[in-house]
């Protein structure tokens, strides 16, 4: 949860813009935007149902654990050989779904997928930046209230929802530099480490 408003007060601006276009037949890039966020909401949700059975398998296997570290190992590396300043289009967006989706399993980083996706594909490091954490937030929303029934709530609670926003906002921010500086894929160093380093464990 902390992560979501992290995310919603970090992009206020830009998601006052496309709830403000909806009103303004002229925006059509915004309202362009809008329909991208829903389509990748759609092809995660419908993705991410079928990955659910593996989740528990991987999360027992240090061997696939490995797998999902370097798969984010992978195309976070690769990232590095995209180069341009495209804007988003409809294969990027659908490509940029499915890393999302993947997300559902263990070990994968979202946030790593899909923002390495976008680069790898030629899309302006702002742009895949943006779009990335835009288009995660119905996801969020729905696997929130997918595990809502389940949840219990304490006031304990709290603290750690403090802490969490704060590193989480800071970790965003630091997020937004790198990718800026075209440093993204020095993240695969660390996952390639971890991918390793389970796998010899297994």
């Amino acid at each position: 949860m902390a992560t979501l408003v992290v995310i919603v007060i970090y992009f206020r601006s830009d998601l006052l813009q496309l709830v403000r276009s909806l009103g303004d037949p002229t925006a059509r890039d915004d309202r362009k935007m809008i329909l991208y966020i829903v389509v990748v909401t759609i092809i995660t949700a419908v993705c991410a149902l079928l990955l659910l059975p593996l989740v528990d398998l991987m999360r027992d296997d240090m061997r696939l654990l490995a797998a999902g570290f370097g798969i984010t190992a992978l195309v976070v590396g690769l990232s590095a050989v995209g180069r341009g300043n495209k804007t988003l289009s409809w294969p990027v967006v659908i490509c940029m779904a499915f890393a999302q989706s993947l997300a559902v399993l263990p070990a994968v980083s979202r946030s790593g997928l899909t923002i390495g996706i976008a680069l790898l594909l030629g899309v302006g490091r702002e742009t895949a930046f943006r779009f990335s954490f835009l288009m995660a937030i119905p996801a969020i929303v729905a696997a929130f209230v997918f595990v809502l029934p389940d949840m219990e709530w304490h006031a304990s609670y709290v603290p750690g929802f403090v802490v969490t926003f704060f590193v989480g906002y800071g970790a965003l921010m630091l997020l937004q530099r790198i990718v800026r500086r075209g440093q993204f894929h020095f993240f695969s160093l660390y996952t390639i480490v971890v991918a390793l380093a389970l796998a010899l464990y297994a």
